[in-house]
């Protein structure tokens, strides 16, 4: 059974236990106490006296291991011997008595998803193993107490699918609403397609809903990657819908990475059409990034597809060997190659920032300017870059801007540099920048730093644009203020105006 690691509020209150003992964080009963002191360290149910103190004093000791501070190894542990401690009978008490959990579910709130999805699974898999006939007996009333939008219901249904997906399918005919149906099938029968294919098929022979048919179909192929992820570029090419044939293979991805380098690079290598292949390479390029680049490159041109695929390849080569990235950009031409050039531009200058930025500037316009890519009101990696830098790094990128040579490359550095600290926060330094261009400032930038100025202070950024030069600038300024203004405030803007 997987460890138990946290406790998800509405799943306590799914459980529609109503004890006094949880109605507030008041300490253990004289009773819950002595039944503590009766079971000492042992997990086995019989060392725990059958009462609601017992049942009670269980469910303090689960509320305790989950908020223990500390080593998470042994924070698990203890978990783990809670859950294992709990009985037929007392599941029985919690699901039967008027009522929810949810003062004990409130001293919960903020658990980690990972940790919640455990215990869910934990809470179940135990249930399972003391008593699975009221458990399955229970299955429906999860739909019918905690509401659709509630994580806790997916978090259950979930575990019970996992563990019993021929009964959760049996309960299918039984639901008269179609997203409820869906609910069921979409998580049971990927279960019961990863472990019995045979069983899977059978069931989807007899649906006979058109609607419930498609859902069963896409866990089916869901269930069968699952089990085995190379058989994913077969369906994914049979679905007509490509959105799902990508979401398949991503499925698939994270499946063969979790089974070993070998698996993925079986999946990744594999004869695959040109559109499939980024969905493979986000994984696979942080395991192999020299072959992922060598597969993007020799793939099929198939538009924004391919870029993504140079894109997602070319970072990850970046983020371990510049050099040996910007050697596999040769045979590559525009626009795959400024796809490929703004990727290695971006990675390399996370790490390395003057000397990437340095490289770039290099590159002619047409190479670094990736259509596909919009970042810091650019399309061109160097400028890109270089916010990303002045953002994180303000001092260094500043001095690096400045000493620039004058000319047209400076002034666009210098511009985007007045943007990065407006979006910083720093209105001041920014307008002092464009100051310094004067009209070679770029129009547009100079509305983007005074909406972003009009954020924080709008009468400020009104009063230094009425300040300035009448021109095709102040009129860009004065834009840019009254458009953030207007959206923010319109009252006030009207009373300026």
């Amino acid at each position: 059974m997987r460890l138990l690691v946290s406790l998800p509020v509405s799943l306590i209150a799914g459980l529609g236990a109503g004890f006094a003992f949880f109605r507030g964080p008041a300490p253990l009963t004289p009773a819950a106490a002595a039944a503590l002191r009766a079971r000492e360290t042992s997990t086995d149910a019989a060392a725990w006296p059958d009462s609601p103190a017992a049942t009670e004093a269980k469910a303090q000791r689960l509320i305790a291991a989950a908020l223990r501070k500390g080593d998470r190894m042994e924070r698990d542990n203890e978990l783990y011997l809670a859950i294992e401690a709990f009985t037929a009978e007392d599941f029985h008490r919690l699901v039967t008595d008027a009522g929810a959990l949810k003062a004990m579910a409130g001293k919960l709130n903020g658990i980690d998803g990972e940790t919640s999805r455990n215990l869910a699974s934990g809470l179940i898999g135990r249930w399972l193993a003391v008593d699975p006939a009221t458990v399955l007996t229970w299955a429906p009333r999860v739909l019918e107490l905690i509401p659709a939008k509630e994580n806790a219901r997916g978090l259950i249904l979930d575990a019970l699918a996992a563990k019993r997906p021929e009964e959760m399918l049996a309960l299918v005919p039984s639901r008269k609403d179609a997203s409820e149906r869906a609910e069921i099938i979409s998580r049971a029968m990927r279960e019961l397609a990863a472990h019995d294919p045979a069983k899977a098929r059978a069931w989807l022979a007899g649906c006979t809903d058109p609607a419930d048919r498609r859902v069963a179909d896409k866990a089916m192929r869901l269930g069968t990657v699952q089990a085995d992820p190379l058989r994913a570029i077969e369906l994914a090419g049979s679905i007509t819908n490509r959105q799902e044939g990508y979401e398949l293979l991503r499925a698939a991805t994270e499946r063969a990475a979790k089974m070993g380098t070998g698996v993925l690079r079986q999946l990744a290598t594999a004869p695959m059409k040109p559109w499939m292949l980024p969905a493979v390479l986000r994984e696979f390029a942080e395991r192999d990034p020299a072959l992922a680049v060598d597969l993007a490159v020799k793939a099929g041109a198939d538009g924004s597809n391919r870029n993504q695929g140079l894109q997602t390849a070319f970072s990850a080569l970046a983020r371990r060997d510049p050099a040996q990235s910007i050697a596999k950009l040769e045979g590559l031409a525009v626009p795959e190659l400024a796809a490929a050039v703004s990727a290695i531009g971006s990675a390399w200058a996370a790490r390395e920032p003057a000397k990437a930025l340095a490289w770039l500037a290099e590159r002619p316009m047409a190479e670094r300017t990736d259509s596909s890519r919009w970042s810091a009101s650019s399309h061109d990696a160097l400028l890109s870059a270089f916010s990303d830098w002045a953002l994180n790094g303000p001092a260094d990128a500043r001095a690096w801007a400045d000493a620039l040579p004058a000319g047209e490359r400076r002034d666009a550095v210098q511009t985007q540099l007045a943007r990065t600290l407006a979006e910083r926060g720093e209105p001041a330094e920014a307008v002092q920048v464009l100051a310094r261009l004067g009209r070679a400032a770029d129009p547009k930038a100079v509305e983007d730093v005074a909406g972003a100025w009009a954020r924080r202070d709008p009468q400020a950024a009104a009063d230094w644009a009425i300040g300035q030069e009448p021109g095709p600038a102040q009129n860009s300024a004065l834009a840019g203020i009254v458009g953030t203004w207007a959206n923010d405030d319109p009252h006030g803007v009207e009373d300026w105006l």
